[in-house]
């Protein structure tokens, strides 16, 4: 929890310079309203998540407990954003073959850069993929077009693989998650015993100065 809240904001700033570029790719391809909405759609889902993070209390690697008011927002982040970017691939939907490729390669972009972005929350990560692809997807699949049934039907498996990848992602990065915290339990026993063993010293020395002094030195006459 406390690396995905470390990423939000580079999540949220990365998504917000890629909706703008995609927009402008797609008003200069074909100027309608539909771009215009779907930014002020994806520029609400922007200022609102960020508005919500800033109040939320920072995540703090000394936290023995999950706060679930911070994994529901997160949660809630992926899906948001996942819709936001699943939106436009309905949105922007023309039955013209260039058109569709160009759509259908961001839209596997953004799903492959989701699975990475949201690696350190698995079923956030899995979600935001689902969103980003189901609603594209199944506007392909009820085109008239057998084109794009078959380039639907190429969506679900980039989906699942999206997936698949996201899932390898998140176990990749749980281990190294966890070969760094464990790092840091072996440094902190090894600075506590070093710690123990200066007391240790520092009591021997003592007891060895106590028992040359008993040994030179008489206690009537001094």
């Amino acid at each position: 929890l406390e690396e995905h809240a470390r990423r939000f904001q580079s999540v949220l700033y990365a998504n917000s310079f890629g909706a703008i570029m995609v927009a402008c790719a797609f008003w200069l391809l074909n100027p309608e309203i539909e771009v215009l909405s779907w930014l002020f759609l994806m520029g609400a889902i922007f200022a609102g998540f960020h508005l919500i993070g800033r109040r939320l209390p920072a995540v703090s690697s000394t936290t023995t407990s999950v706060d679930s008011t911070q994994l529901l927002f997160h949660l809630a982040f992926a899906v948001a954003l996942g819709l936001g970017w699943g939106t436009g691939g309905v949105l922007f939907f023309a039955e013209r073959l260039e058109y569709e490729m160009f759509l259908a390669m961001v839209v596997c972009c953004v799903a492959v850069v989701g699975a990475t972005a949201f690696s350190t929350f698995l079923i956030a990560a899995e979600l935001f993929i689902l969103c980003v692809m189901v609603p594209g997807i199944a506007r392909l699949i009820e085109s008239n077009l057998v084109f794009f049934h078959v380039l639907g039907f190429a969506g679900i498996a980039y989906c699942a693989i999206a997936m698949w990848f996201a899932l390898v992602a998140s176990r990749t990065g749980l281990r190294g998650f966890t070969l760094s915290h464990r790092n840091s339990e072996l440094v902190a026993a090894l600075q506590e015993s070093n710690k123990e063993l200066e007391n240790k010293n520092t009591a021997l020395h003592y007891a060895l100065a106590k028992i040359e002094e008993v040994a030179t030195k008489d206690e009537l006459t001094g």
